[in-house]
């Protein structure tokens, strides 16, 4: 954005907490390339990491010492991970809505800026969304139907 200054020098940081980025295609592509600019490491997470794999900064998401798939079992596989901390970046849906159901204290040693998982589940429903809209604030939108099967 014009005028606006983005801080990418890390080094007056003393210790740079890595990322671990959910996701196979182009965004966490974009996530993975703008974490490395900014120096901080970024980990790619999930069997299904796609054209992500192509990026010379792809690094793959070291394996859950508990032997648990995060796919599986989310909360497991992080607690197994021989990282101490890390901040979670979903990068597809699926994945925001699993990492948006972690409670207790998984989510203090892997933090995200994620809202509570009911407001993610009503922003990507997007017939739900027209409904909320319409009824809580007045929204008008066009008629929606929803798809049969």
């Amino acid at each position: 954005m014009a005028g606006m200054e983005f801080r990418t020098d890390l080094t007056q940081v003393p210790s740079t907490i890595p990322a671990l980025v959910f996701g196979h295609g182009i965004t966490a592509l974009g996530v993975i390339r703008i974490l490395h600019d900014a120096g901080i490491p970024a980990y790619v997470v999930g069997a299904d990491t796609g054209v992500v794999t192509e990026s010379r900064w792809y690094e793959a998401a070291p394996r859950s010492q508990l032997g648990v798939a995060p796919e599986d079992d989310l909360g497991a596989y992080l607690e197994g991970l021989p990282i101490p901390r890390a901040v979670l970046i979903p990068c597809v849906d699926s994945w925001t809505l699993k990492i948006a159901a972690l409670s207790g204290p998984i989510t203090d040693r892997f933090p995200t800026v994620l809202p509570a998982r009911a407001v993610l589940e009503n922003l990507m429903d997007k017939i739900r969304l027209a409904e909320l809209a319409n009824a809580l604030l007045g929204v008008l939108r066009p008629r929606t139907d929803r798809a049969p099967g």
